[in-house]
């Protein structure tokens, strides 16, 4: 038996593996950090996971939040300023 490929048929192979290939790149690069035990169970670098919304936000523009004062927050302020990319929580 021989195999005759014709051109037009080489040419959808190799379109198609570069798309699926060129698909598959932004996937592999994605993910940053590694999750680790200390994010889910460490108290204070714990990641809440349970999927409510955080409410009583104000927005001061479109990087910083105002929010309610937690716990932990060593700030004696009712409010502090949040960075919404990196989280950082200072006194208001």
């Amino acid at each position: 038996m021989t195999l005759k490929l014709s051109a037009r048929h080489i040419v959808a192979w190799v379109v198609t593996m570069t798309a699926t290939i060129g698909g598959l790149a932004p996937v592999t690069h994605a993910q940053q950090n590694v999750l680790t035990v200390a994010d889910l169970y460490d108290p204070d670098r714990r990641i809440d996971f349970d999927g409510s919304v955080p409410t009583g936000l104000t927005w001061l523009d479109n990087d910083t939040y105002i929010a309610k004062r937690l716990v932990g927050d060593p700030f004696e302020s009712p409010f502090v300023r949040v960075d919404a990319i990196s989280g950082e929580r200072t006194a208001l």
